[in-house]
């Protein structure tokens, strides 16, 4: 219940910031010029995250695609394979089917993914929406900009495996790292 909630404000404040929320008339609706939205989902989830959101987009008239990032929800790409780079690609390619320019929306750690897509493809990029997300500058990795950070219970819980190639979170319920020791690391878990 509280994650539906949780859910419902978040898809709401999301359609304020895009101008949507109001109801249209069928007729504005009609007039109105459709949109195109590539929604870019947070670590540890999937395309799913955005079902509200997509619903409400497309009860608008306006189309969108919410893939999964390599290893996450229904894509099953091997862990030892996946990038920021295979992220990029996956979510470059939505942009690419679309006749127009499509504006991205990503939600916290998908705004990384969001600025390198916008990176590899601004023909292809209307608008970045970063939704309570990261927007870090050039040569910035995630864990230089959170080194600081103290008092959040995910980034004081990660854990990466022995190789430093994937990373956890202690007690989640698909994480095979709860027997690692927590490590933060003022760098990028490849340094």
């Amino acid at each position: 219940m509280k994650k539906r909630l949780i859910w419902h404000v978040l898809s709401a404040a999301f359609l304020m910031t895009l101008g949507l929320a109001p109801a249209l008339s069928p007729q504005a609706a009609a007039q109105t010029p459709k949109a195109d939205f590539t929604l870019i989902h947070s670590a540890w989830m999937g395309g799913w995250q955005w079902g509200h959101v997509g619903t409400a987009l497309s009860a608008h008239g306006h189309r969108f695609s919410a893939p999964d990032l390599p290893a996450h929800g229904n894509n099953k790409a091997n862990l030892a394979d996946v990038t920021l780079a295979s992220y990029v690609q996956t979510i470059v390619a939505a942009p690419d089917k679309t006749p127009g320019r499509s504006t991205l929306v990503g939600h916290s750690f998908g705004g990384i993914v969001a600025s390198q897509v916008a990176e590899a493809r601004p023909d292809k990029v209307q608008a970045i929406v970063y939704l309570c997300a990261f927007m870090l500058p050039n040569g910035v990795s995630f864990l230089d900009a959170t080194a600081n950070v103290t008092t959040s219970e995910v980034l004081n819980n990660l854990v990466f495996s022995a190789d430093k190639l994937t990373v956890g979170v202690i007690g989640h319920p698909h994480s095979d790292l709860d027997r690692v020791t927590p490590q933060r690391s003022l760098s990028s878990p490849r340094s």
